[in-house]
Order: structure tokens, then sequence, then C-alpha cells
């Protein structure tokens, strides 16, 4: 690994990564950041997945909001999901 590499992960806390993942409404939510190094900005890509009729269901979605760190990219995807489960993302839904 190079000495670049090393240190964008130290400053940018990769091995501790901020991804989590809750429970609200009957539906799972995992944020996982990611970095786009050319921009040194974190993107918000969530997972949402639940079970219904015996079923699981799972969706991605990424937004093309810039975050400066993990954990703000982590707390907006954690919210984004959220309000897509409560239908309120406009042109987002789980259907």
């Amino acid at each position: 690994m190079s000495r670049g590499i090393r240190r964008l992960r130290r400053e940018h806390g990769l091995k501790n990564s901020m991804s989590r993942t809750i429970l609200y409404r009957q539906h799972s939510i995992k944020s996982a950041p990611k970095l786009l190094r050319n921009e040194r900005r974190w993107k918000v890509e969530i997972h949402i997945w639940w079970e219904e009729h015996g079923a699981i269901t799972f969706k991605s979605f990424t937004f093309d909001l810039m975050y400066s760190t993990e954990a703000e990219a982590d707390t907006h995807g954690i919210a984004f999901g959220q309000e897509i489960i409560d239908g309120n993302v406009p042109g987002v839904s789980l259907n």
C-alpha cells in the first residue's frame, strides 16, 4: 500500500468505518458512505431491506450530495433512508 493511500485511510478514518445499520419502522437501513478519493469528499450510499410475506426485499440508493466527513455522510444517509421509508422523497420509492 502506498504512503498516499495510507495517509488517505488515516485522514478519513477508513479503518474504523462509520457504516452502521439501524432498524426503522420494520426496515433495516445500512449506511455505507463512499469516499471519492479524487474529490476527497464522501458520497451517501444506503441499503434498505425488509421482510414482507416471507420474502426479503433489498434496495440500494446513492445520492449526489457530497459531505466533507464520513460521519456527515453517515448521518445524512440514515436520515435519507428514514425519509424514503416514510415516503417523503419525491421520485424515490420502495415499491
